[in-house]
């Protein structure tokens, strides 16, 4: 089952968008629409949009394989440099994966890949056709301490420590390479329904240049798709594409367990709306039972279409912080315990300080202590005097 909206192409905001959509949807369907008119088309803005999106190697694909003949040919050359630079670098992150899963392995520290090159070769057959910053990596939070000296010694320094990961960077001089070590999968102020030992529990094996790596369920990679979107307000037309790339690359996952459990942990509305916008957007095919309990939840079409409005919207700057993105989270949360939750949760994580603001408030302690220890010192050698004088005095009269 499909769904289509009429005039969705006149709400994406720009023709750039349009064709960043069909881009998307030729390669989730196989079709490329030979009608696609390239004319008056900002062909730096794409480029821009594209990187925004993470929709390089796909717009690449795009235009080579169905409309070369038509697309100027000094978009083609800056369009192939921005792909080979992608295609060569996520080549050399895989090949980092591999070199530190197999370090951890031989540390005795079991790991989980996911997202990054395994989400390019699993989903999209290939790891040059998905554009990914940096390696996550799942552990447990008992091996953090080990886990980190393996990565020191492989040159990584530690980065900013949050509450479920902490970020390590090589040396820029070196391969300029960052990892994001995880011991549980979203922040504290983002209730996720997974346990992480659920994700232990359910991880599968994977394939990834002749190497036998531990990844994530198909499940669970559906549930963090749609959480890792939601969360950043489905900011980004690549969440999307990853959403219908798996949709029609697994048969694995039992959609009325998937659909029950949603609705038990209170996230059904968030995994609906990622569901949708892969069928809505990208005519990815969802199966019945998905789409009988779309229909139960009248809320989403309007919430798909504030999405896509948003999606190419100018001067787009969706982040997790601003306002439009609490009220899209909170409207996300299906029941008024889980909003008062999500409420409390932001409250926490607004008051709290991070890493950053910490070092900010050590180093205030800091200056304090320090402006303050000598006239602490002057009052404190100035009241034992006048203990000491008092009591000299004493004894003199005493005498």
């Amino acid at each position: 089952m499909r769904f289509f909206l009429a005039g969705s192409y006149a709400k994406s905001g720009r023709r750039e968008g349009e064709l960043l959509l069909d881009c998307a949807r030729s390669y989730m369907t196989g079709e490329h629409r030979n009608d696609l008119a390239l004319l008056d088309i900002d062909w730096d803005y794409l480029l821009r949009t594209a990187s925004k999106h993470k929709m390089i190697p796909l717009l690449y694909h795009f235009l080579y394989v169905g409309y070369r003949e038509r697309a100027p040919n000094d978009v083609l050359h800056r369009l192939t440099d921005l792909y080979r630079i992608n295609a060569a670098r996520n080549l050399l992150m895989t090949q980092e994966l591999l070199q530190l899963l197999e370090l951890f392995k031989n540390s005795a520290i079991p790991a989980i890949a996911f997202k990054g090159p395994v989400l390019a070769a699993v989903l999209y057959g290939d790891v040059s056709l998905r554009q990914f910053n940096d390696l996550d990596i799942l552990i447990r939070e008992r091996d953090v301490g080990r886990a980190t000296s393996v990565l020191h010694t492989r040159g990584y320094l530690a980065g900013p420590k949050l509450d479920c990961e902490q970020h390590f960077k090589q040396d820029p001089l070196t391969l300029d390479l960052t990892v994001d070590l995880h011991w549980s999968i979203t922040h504290k102020n983002h209730s996720f329904p997974l346990t992480t030992e659920r994700l232990w529990e359910q991880r599968d094996s994977k394939i990834l240049f002749g190497k036998t790596i531990a990844t994530m369920g198909p499940e669970e990679t559906l549930l963090v798709l749609c959480f890792n979107g939601a969360k950043d307000g489905w900011a980004s037309l690549s969440h999307i594409c990853d959403i219908a790339k798996l949709l029609g690359n697994t048969n694995a996952i039992d959609w009325i367990n998937l659909i029950e459990k949603s609705r038990q942990w209170g996230c059904q509305r968030i995994v609906l709306l990622g569901l949708y916008l892969a069928s809505h957007l990208l005519e990815a095919a969802l199966p019945a039972t998905v789409v009988k309990a779309i229909s139960s939840h009248p809320t989403l079409p309007r919430l798909a279409e504030q999405v896509r409005g948003r999606l190419f919207a100018e001067g787009n700057r969706s982040r997790p912080w601003e306002a439009k993105a609490y009220w899209h989270q909170l409207r996300m949360r299906e029941g008024l315990r889980e909003r008062i939750t999500y409420y409390g949760c932001m409250g926490a994580a607004v008051i709290a300080p991070n890493e950053k603001n910490g070092m900010v408030l050590r180093s205030v302690r800091q200056i304090i202590y320090y402006s303050l220890r000598p006239l602490w010192r002057v009052a404190k050698r100035g009241v034992r005097f006048l203990i000491d004088f008092h009591s000299v005095g004493r004894d003199r009269r005493k005498s």
